[in-house]
């Protein structure tokens, strides 16, 4: 068996009993295997000093790396926020926003002959001196009524109501 094959077995101390006595023998005759041993057993006193001799990190710079941290994460959520923002407004104006329909007044003469008031749900009151009218107008909304209201300028005395 070939002893400098296991170089790196000793050096990470995977060798147990009688193969590391072996390979311990083999050193005293190899100077090559020798020489990797001291540099290893150098390099890692060299790294337990350097380890040793570090410093903890300031508090300061523990504290603004903290609140660099917190901002970033505060500008996604911001960013997140303003961009769901802006989708939910651009599909509900998109969606939402009503159709624009021409209306001449001979739909309207139409409509208004067709149409037949229904004051069920509905009670619109005037002052006794407002001269005022409302007509109903069509809705394609069923929990809807609208009403046309205007003002006659002149209005004659209504002898039907002066009878009741």
């Amino acid at each position: 068996m070939e002893s400098c094959e296991h170089l790196d077995d000793y050096l990470s101390h995977d060798l147990k009993g009688e193969f590391e006595a072996a390979f311990v023998a083999h050193l005293t005759q190899c100077d090559k295997c020798r020489s990797a041993v001291a540099v290893h057993d150098q390099l890692s006193h060299l790294l337990r000093q350097a380890t040793n001799r570090l410093e903890p990190i300031p508090s300061k710079l523990s504290n603004s790396i903290d609140r660099r941290r917190r901002a970033f994460r505060l500008e996604r959520f911001a960013a997140l926020a303003a961009s769901i923002a802006i989708a939910i407004t651009t599909t509900w104006w998109i969606i939402g926003t009503p159709k624009v329909r021409k209306i001449d007044d001979e739909t309207v003469a139409k409509q208004e002959s067709t149409q037949k008031p229904n004051h069920k749900f509905v009670r619109i009151s005037f002052a006794a001196n407002s001269n005022a009218n409302a007509v109903p107008l069509k809705s394609d909304q069923p929990n809807v009524s609208v009403y046309w209201v205007f003002t006659d300028p002149v209005r004659p005395p209504n002898p039907q109501k002066d009878q009741q």
